[in-house]
């Protein structure tokens, strides 16, 4: 056999690589350290979704509730006196009861009083358009009289606000009580209150509370103790 021919028959395995079985148990446990790590990534993703979804809804629900307790119908009416107030202005068969709150164009309160049937506004004389805002939480005017003058109502409208006062009301309530009321889960605690347009804050007061607690300010219009309508935050805490 010359020295070229020495190599004329080869083996099968020589075509082969001889860890091709080797290759084939790598690619399998790849495959499994795969899907293992894929599988811990969606046990840790999961739970963290639905413990987000999860309080989501329980602050969905407990702000509804909240607001509902909070808010209450106000209604505006404007009034225009064409040639000017004289001092004391008489408006006559409102029938919208004594719970009044009257300002001017520039929003200053202005000194007034109600009887059963009309409405007393101690205006300047030059001043020539009121708004009359009345609500179930304004207090009560005194009644006076003055004389007559002749006006225009403009547009009433009717809205449902959320009152600095009804906060401060639900605030004073039982807590365990408004707990039941609001259908709050055992092992679920709660607060809640108002962030003011100056930014005072007015809640309930939990103390020691834990570090994991969940805060949601949502932005809310509110109508402060004088009758004002300003922008504030609804304040809810869970943990």
């Amino acid at each position: 056999m010359n020295k070229r021919g020495k190599n004329k028959y080869f083996s099968h395995y020589d075509f082969f690589p001889k860890n091709r079985r080797g290759s084939h148990v790598e690619v399998i446990v790849s495959f499994i350290i795969f899907v293992t790590f894929v599988l811990f990534i969606f046990s840790v993703i999961e739970p963290s979704i639905s413990t987000q979804k999860d309080k989501k809804n329980m602050f969905d629900s407990i702000e509804l509730k909240i607001i509902e307790e909070i808010s209450s119908n106000m209604t505006t009416i404007t009034v225009n006196f064409g040639s000017g107030g004289s001092g004391c202005i008489d408006l006559e068969d409102l029938n919208i009861g004594k719970r009044i709150v009257v300002k001017d164009d520039l929003g200053r309160g202005v000194s007034s009083s109600a009887d059963d049937n009309s409405l007393q506004i101690n205006g300047e004389s030059a001043e020539t358009f009121f708004k009359i805002y009345y609500s179930e939480e304004f207090d009560e005017l005194a009644g006076s009289g003055c004389s007559p003058t002749s006006y225009d109502l403009g547009l009433t409208k009717t809205s449902k606000y959320i009152f600095q006062k009804k906060v401060i009301e639900l605030i004073s309530r039982d807590y365990e009580t408004l707990k039941t009321e609001f259908n709050i889960p055992e092992g679920v605690e709660f607060g809640y209150g108002i962030i003011l347009s100056n930014g005072t804050t007015i809640e309930t007061n939990q103390e020691r509370l834990p570090t994991n607690v969940y805060i949601r300010e949502t932005p809310i219009e509110y109508v402060d103790l004088d009758g004002n309508i300003l922008e504030g935050y609804l304040k809810i805490k869970i943990w």
